[in-house]
């Protein structure tokens, strides 16, 4: 879809694209759910899902495995244990994005008790990040630790395989933001508003 020199600061819409439909595979996106969040027409989607197939066909097939094997068995595991009990009413799309969620919840389940045993202050998780607070003079030193223990988490839980990470480092007096969250937080504002003025 784009040249292979290029830069993905270069082409933010097919990486949006390339992005969703990647990510949405993994938990069985269809064609139409595509189309409505790409805003494109469901045979575009459709293209791109069957691309999708076609390229990583040992992907698809490891899924299709993972389903028959946990329809079979009755339930599917993540890495170091925790279940799902597979019943008549469970979903395929469920089985088919578990391994994902699941060893992404072990991953950072992982990484959490290792950063505070570290003595990193984590303020909590943000899905599949974690807020670290630390002190102006110290946060390149933490956030390096950071990493390095999610690193080895994602090789604990994959049994080898490296999951990268990236850092977004926010210095006082500056506040962290994102974009995708600016709506939502803009309506609770205004929702606190309107409650504080019920209760004067």
């Amino acid at each position: 879809m784009v040249p292979p020199e290029a830069l993905a600061a270069d082409y933010p819409v097919v990486r949006e694209a390339c992005k969703r439909s990647n990510l949405g595979t993994n938990y069985g996106l269809s064609a139409h759910g595509l189309a409505v969040r790409l805003q494109i027409i469901p045979a575009a989607a459709r293209e791109l899902l069957l691309r999708h197939r076609e390229i990583y066909r040992r992907f698809w097939h490891w899924i299709e495995q993972t389903i028959d094997s946990a329809m079979l068995n009755n339930r599917i595991d993540a890495s170091f244990g925790w279940p799902l009990i597979v019943t008549a009413e469970t979903k395929s799309r469920t089985l088919q994005n578990f391994p994902m969620q699941g060893n992404g919840a072990e991953m950072m389940r992982l990484a959490a008790i290792a950063a505070t045993e570290s003595g990193l202050e984590i303020c909590g998780p943000v899905h599949d990040a974690f807020l670290l607070c630390a002190p102006v003079e110290r946060i390149d030193e933490d956030v390096a630790l950071l990493r390095e223990i999610m690193r080895r988490a994602s090789l604990a839980v994959t049994r080898g395989l490296e999951v990268r990470t990236d850092a977004k480092i926010i210095r006082y007096p500056d506040r962290y933001s994102d974009e995708r969250g600016v709506a939502m937080w803009r309506h609770i504002l205004r929702l606190r508003e309107n409650l504080d003025r019920v209760t004067l």
